[in-house]
């Protein structure tokens, strides 16, 4: 009889590379069960009736900042951004500080058509 070994990885690796064996005289079968899952792409985000240009998913704060200060209906902001999650996702907390943009605000609306995950099966939740 032979062995069965089954390895798992942490979320948080998101997609790792099949395992290769080294320097073995027996056969060896290796299979993955599930891919990894990673979110890559990009989206877009409107205020006001103005639409950003497409933001990467993995954008820092300063590149949140410059393409939100970009809009004619945005002043100036801060930007905050998380740790990325256990599939590269990140949240954005964003600051008004400009006059124009004070009081109660509008929602943002994400244009999300350029996200995608690298294994759609396995959904972030």
């Amino acid at each position: 009889g032979g062995h069965t070994y089954l390895v798992t990885f942490p979320t948080s690796m998101g997609n790792v590379p099949e395992m290769e064996v080294f320097m073995s005289d027996l056969p060896i079968s290796i299979t993955t069960l599930q891919q990894g899952n990673e979110l890559e792409g990009s989206f877009r985000l409107e205020f006001m009736g103005e639409l950003t240009a497409d933001i990467p998913s993995d954008a820092s704060s300063s590149e949140m900042q410059s393409y939100l200060e970009s809009l004619d209906t945005i002043g100036a902001v801060s930007i905050s951004r998380s740790m990325a999650d256990e599939q590269g996702g990140f949240e954005w907390e964003i600051e008004f500080l400009s006059n124009s943009n004070g009081g109660n605000l509008p929602s943002m609306e994400v244009h999300g058509d350029g996200l995608r995950t690298s294994n759609p099966v396995h959904l972030h939740g």
